[in-house]
């Protein structure tokens, strides 16, 4: 006789995950929350490795500098000016006296071929931005760049979700795998039941033929799910870039909880925070781009010494300054088009904010339908594991007795096997449930996963 808790067994259930959902499990990441420090290592690690993240980090400190290179525009300028010049005397032509080379007023000394001339000045220049546009500019830059980090926030629940995926796969694996070789060992004693028949006169070669093909069919079952979990420790490795042993996967098969809010609401999600930031750049840069339409004005000053060399140094100090508008008129309709390009891309990124919520509620939605059906189909199939596993105790009994066929104790016995199987494979699909009712709700967990960037 096969005790019921076999199966059970074999599906890995671990009641110590049983968490209760309340108004604060949004808070904390849904991984987190299996409390499963393998998988948080192996998110860790796939963080760390993966090259697309990398790539955002520097683009972000491009974005950064970049910023800091366009508020430099609100600041004052200042220039430190020096020229220095010789050329022949001739070339002053009548200043001295109206001469020729070598030529001089009476009385006065012959003179020099080359004179020199020069100036220091310290300069100093603002454009005052009284309309707000290069502030308008700087802050749509630094947008871009929060836009940027967001962006990583999304690669990374999508690195979570696949790693997840296929880490509950070979957990999902091994509990077949397990549940495999219970059914190998139970059909193993079946054999010997129908041998020892067959050699009581009980039972005929063709019965004992039938259940070692039943056994063999069992058997060859086993290669093709150590192949799969193979393939599945590659794809973590290459997202890890480490080995992965998975003799230290001991961690079973969880049951995700059940409660869910009554009427889920969405909260905070990365794409959406994004496309908010993209409208909100948008915005900006039509600011922008209409505050184009508009003089410009600057503050400029000077002061500074020139001097004058031909027979004896000679210099003085100047300084000057003065307030400078400037209105653009035409050209060729730059601006113009920089604002109706500016208008586009803002209506573009409104209907894109629009339509990534109007997906997310159905997503949300659609998710908490298929978390509820998982669970219902889950009841089904208890019941359904129940019933065959003591009709295979019965067939099992009724046959040692001679009171039914091997085809009926075969089927009995596949139907108890494919009632297990179920069960694991409806429990990694209510993992999966989860895991997508959490990612389409979002929560505090995605705003601490970004401040981790």
């Amino acid at each position: 006789m096969v005790p019921n808790s076999i199966f059970l067994s074999a599906f890995c259930l671990i009641t110590s995950v049983v968490l209760s959902a309340s108004a604060s499990a949004t808070d904390e990441a849904w991984w987190e929350r299996w409390d499963d420090p393998i998988l948080e290592s192996l998110i860790e690690q796939s963080f760390q490795a993966n090259a697309n993240l990398q790539a955002l980090d520097a683009r972000k400190d491009s974005i950064h500098s970049k910023t800091q290179q366009s508020r430099s525009a609100l600041y004052p300028q200042l220039a430190l000016n020096f020229k220095a010049n010789i050329a022949p005397t001739e070339s002053l032509g009548f200043q001295f006296g109206g001469l020729g080379p070598g030529g001089s007023m009476p009385g006065q000394p012959v003179p020099p071929d080359v004179y020199g001339n020069g100036s220091l000045s310290l300069q100093a220049g603002w454009r005052i931005d009284y309309a707000g546009q290069h502030w308008l500019q700087s802050k749509s830059i630094q947008i871009q760049g929060e836009a940027l980090s967001w962006q990583g926030t999304e690669s990374k629940t999508a690195i979570v979700e696949r790693l997840s995926g296929l880490y509950y796969d070979i957990l999902a694996g091994d509990a077949q795998l397990k549940l495999l070789f219970e059914q190998v060992r139970e059909n193993t004693k079946i054999v010997e039941v129908v041998k020892a028949r067959f050699e009581s006169g009980l039972a005929s070669a063709s019965e004992v033929l039938q259940q070692e093909q039943q056994l063999l069919a069992l058997q060859v079952q086993v290669p093709r799910i150590e192949s799969a979990q193979r393939q599945r420790k590659l794809q973590i490795e290459n997202l890890t870039q480490r080995d992965l042993n998975l003799k230290v996967l001991n961690t079973t098969l969880p049951l995700p909880f059940r409660e869910l809010a009554p009427e889920p609401e969405l909260e905070l999600r990365a794409s959406l925070k994004r496309l908010e930031l993209q409208k909100e750049e948008s915005s900006s840069q039509k600011g922008v781009a209409w505050r184009g339409f508009l003089p410009s004005l600057n503050l400029n000053a000077q002061y500074g010494y020139q001097g004058f060399y031909m027979t004896e140094l000679s210099t003085q100090n100047f300084w000057g300054a003065g307030l400078q508008a400037s209105l653009p008129l035409f050209r060729g309709g730059q601006q113009w088009f920089a604002f109706k390009d500016s208008q586009h891309a803002l209506r573009a990124a409104e209907l894109e904010l629009l339509n990534e919520k109007r997906n997310q509620h159905i997503e949300l939605k659609a998710s908490v339908e298929n978390l509820n059906n998982c669970w219902e189909l889950r009841k089904l199939l208890e019941q359904k594991s129940k019933q065959a596993e003591k009709s295979y105790q019965v067939a099992l009994a009724a046959y040692q007795e001679g009171l039914t066929s091997i085809e009926a104790l075969i089927m009995s016995n596949i139907q108890r096997f494919q009632s297990q199987n179920d069960l694991i494979i409806n429990q990694r699909q209510l993992i999966d449930a989860r895991i997508q009712f959490d990612l389409a709700q979002g929560g505090e967990w995605v705003q601490r996963l970004h401040e981790a960037n």
